[in-house]
């Protein structure tokens, strides 16, 4: 705020007084470009400067520098498939005709078995609990596993006939039994039937040249594929 003398600036302004008598008066005033209102009493004149609109906003900045990149994986996860035969030890695939316990999967890493799944089609498969079993090391003619040669346990259990396509997955961090689905000329519904996991070592572990196979219990179908996931460094 400027206090300046009248009679400085009474010939750049535009008086809004009423009269000469009267004791106080505002004048409009330019001051360096800018309108400025003025109340002037008898001998001074009090400038307040009026704000104008905002401006707009500037313009963005630049974008700061790229992060440092995050560390490498350690472990990695890949499937072994199965394929589907009678009762006993199935098949790995790929493999000329014989079954897991002649020829077995190789791992090649110490790591963990993370994971089961199976894809079944199947006309009227009957109630029941069919026990697929993760084995390693079994001897090569057994026809079925030593109980120490089991690393994991999936439990498939049905609770009525069963006919079409049935999928399921299961891991052993699964709390519980988890669903299990099935497509029959339509659309993929829950099953009447769940899968569950049992780790018959702790932690599901895998020791690098292994001998991977797998058996089943009961005889399901020989159109299935059931997929073992292991997760090592490699």
């Amino acid at each position: 705020m400027y206090i300046l003398r009248s009679h400085h600036y009474h010939n750049k302004s535009k008086s809004l007084c009423r009269s000469k008598k009267e004791k106080k008066c505002q004048d409009i005033i330019i001051c360096k470009k800018k309108v400025v209102q003025v109340t002037c009493p008898p001998q001074n004149i009090i400038v307040k400067v009026l704000k104008g609109p905002t401006g707009a906003n500037g313009v963005a900045g630049v974008a700061g520098a790229t992060g440092a990149t995050g560390s490498t994986p350690t472990t990695f996860t890949k499937a072994i498939l199965f394929g589907g035969a009678n009762t006993g030890f199935q098949r790995v695939s790929g493999s000329p005709g014989a079954l897991s316990q002649t020829i077995p999967f190789v791992d090649a890493a110490n790591g963990n078995i993370v994971g089961f799944s199976g894809s079944i089609n199947t006309n009227n498969l009957p109630v029941g609990s069919y026990l697929y079993q993760i084995c390693f090391d079994v001897i090569n003619n057994a026809v079925t596993p030593l109980v120490n040669n089991i690393i994991s346990t999936i439990t498939l259990m049905t609770t009525a006939v069963i006919t079409g396509t049935i999928i399921f997955s299961i891991r052993p961090s699964d709390i519980g039994s988890q669903p299990v689905r099935v497509s029959n000329n339509a659309p993929y519904v829950l099953a009447p039937a769940t899968v569950t996991w049992t780790s018959n070592i702790v932690g599901d572990p895998v020791i690098r040249n292994d001998a991977i196979s797998l058996f089943l219990n009961m005889n399901v179908t020989q159109s299935a594929v059931y997929s073992v996931f292991i997760s090592s460094d490699i």
